[in-house]
């Protein structure tokens, strides 16, 4: 699969900044394998549903996507 070309840090910031919803997602399933120490499976699907859209509501800001893990029953009972 090839992505969108870009030429330098504007234009992926560019081509990042068209994707956002994909790249929340990316970023939280990466996040939430980093905090829960494993692999995100399918039964995980709803907490990052729930984390990418409190992060939304914030327009994504990377302290709401932190905020939002920590909340998750998934983070709390680690």
């Amino acid at each position: 699969h090839k992505g969108a070309e870009f030429q330098d840090f504007f234009e992926l910031r560019d081509v990042i900044a068209d994707k956002k919803e994909d790249f929340a997602r990316g970023f939280a399933e990466n996040l939430g394998e980093y905090a829960l120490e494993g692999p995100i499976g399918f039964s995980d699907e709803a907490m990052l549903d729930s984390v990418v859209a409190k992060a939304a509501e914030h327009d994504f800001a990377m302290r709401e996507f932190i905020h939002a893990l920590v909340s998750t029953p998934e983070f709390q009972s680690k």
